[in-house]
């Protein structure tokens, strides 16, 4: 999902599979090719400090984790919906940049 916002120029929800858990995996990744997480204090450009978005916590969550559960070795797979606030922070940038 993609939509124009006068704040940061584009906003785009991406979908990301990562094969490991590693430290910041993907905070650093995205930063580093130019597309930092919205709100992300660690990992976000100093000349863009209004990416910050303070108070709103960082945009990025799991929908779905899969893993063999430690004890059974049963496969698990674990699902959850997108946060609301991630829909209406699109929509509000999408006003915004219309009017």
């Amino acid at each position: 999902k993609m939509v124009k916002s006068l704040f940061s120029g584009t906003i785009s929800t991406v979908i990301l599979n990562p094969k490991t858990g590693r430290h910041h995996q993907l905070r650093r990744h995205l930063s580093s090719i130019g597309f930092p997480i919205l709100g992300d204090k660690r990992y976000h450009f100093p000349e863009k400090e209004d990416t910050l978005l303070k108070g709103e916590g960082i945009f990025l969550w799991a929908v779905k984790l899969k893993f063999h559960h430690p004890i059974s070795s049963q496969k698990m797979e674990i699902s959850i919906d997108e946060p609301i606030k991630f829909e209406k922070w699109r929509e509000k940038e999408q006003r915004r940049f219309d009017s």
